[in-house]
């Protein structure tokens, strides 16, 4: 009843019974499944297939040399089993390796990835904080040097240059009177300059208010009296080719502390370099002050 179309199969659990067993417990228990699948009794097909098997697994098991042969090939079997189980347990440890060792490297890789990124964030940051630092150091040293320049040109803006001719005979006071009816004059002087046919004066200020009221008027002061106004803003260049002079002076000079009374004398010693003398002509001013009346024009 062999069929060699059968795949191997283990007879001895085929008939449910251990390999060491007599010839008398296999002969017991193929009669027991006998009944259970022969064809008279069960009809299914399972019952076909398991009756053709039990047939096999009696007949082999029952002759001896069948038995030694079947013996043989089954512990082949269970042999290659376990090897193959053994390579099965060797690959998946393997692998096993082969993954944990993969997220090692890419946990690895992630770390310095993250520590690089923060290295280059912390770079990025010492940067930004020293740029900071220079713009902020910059910024406060032009503030400083703005209000440093801001304070000498306040300083030295608060001076004006008044200029005329000679001839017209302007007084001290007679300047004063005028100016003061423009605006509140700080100190006044007058440069020695014997050899010009203009008078030079410089008036300063306290007040940039003041300067400006009496700038702010100089083509009045140029219509009405024939003086010319130029506000000083320190030392002059000689670009032009206008004659220019050093002069250093003492002068007594009156202020004006309210209402054209000259009451406070100082004196003051001032130097003044390169004073810029122009040619501009003005001599038709002489009749009208000679009819100037004290308190403005």
């Amino acid at each position: 009843m062999a069929n060699n179309n059968i795949e191997f199969e283990d007879w001895y659990a085929i008939l449910n019974v251990e390999q060491d067993a007599t010839t008398t417990q296999i002969q017991n228990a193929y009669r027991k499944l006998a009944r259970k699948y022969h064809p008279d009794k069960n009809k299914s097909q399972e019952a076909v297939v398991m009756f053709e098997k039990i047939s096999i697994a009696n007949t082999t098991l029952c002759d001896e040399n069948k038995r030694i042969i079947f013996d043989s090939q089954l512990l082949a079997k269970k042999e290659k089993k376990r090897k193959e189980q053994e390579m099965d347990n060797v690959r998946k440890k393997m692998k096993q390796d082969l993954f944990e060792r993969e997220n090692q490297f890419k946990k690895r890789k992630e770390n310095d990835l993250n520590s690089k990124r923060n290295v280059e964030m912390e770079n990025e940051q010492f940067r930004q904080n020293y740029i900071n630092e220079l713009k902020k150091q910059s910024k406060q040293q032009q503030q400083q040097q703005q209000q440093h320049t801001d304070d000498s040109y306040t300083q030295e803006s608060l001076v004006i240059k008044l200029k005329w001719r000679n001839k017209l005979g302007y007084t001290k006071d007679q300047i004063l009177d005028i100016l003061s009816s423009y605006g509140t004059v700080d100190t006044f002087t007058m440069v020695d300059n014997c050899s010009s046919s203009y008078v030079i004066a410089l008036a300063t200020f306290s007040q940039l208010e003041s300067l400006y009221q009496i700038i702010a008027r100089k083509d009045d002061l140029k219509k009405n009296f024939n003086i010319k106004i130029e506000r000083l803003k320190g030392t002059s260049s000689n670009e032009s080719g206008n004659t220019t002079t050093t002069t250093t002076t003492t002068t007594t000079t009156t202020t004006t502390t309210s209402s054209n009374n000259f009451n406070t004398t100082t004196t003051t010693t001032t130097s003044y370099n390169d004073i810029t003398i122009d040619e501009d002509e003005e001599d038709d001013i002489l009749a009208k002050m000679k009819n100037f009346k004290k308190g403005g024009p």
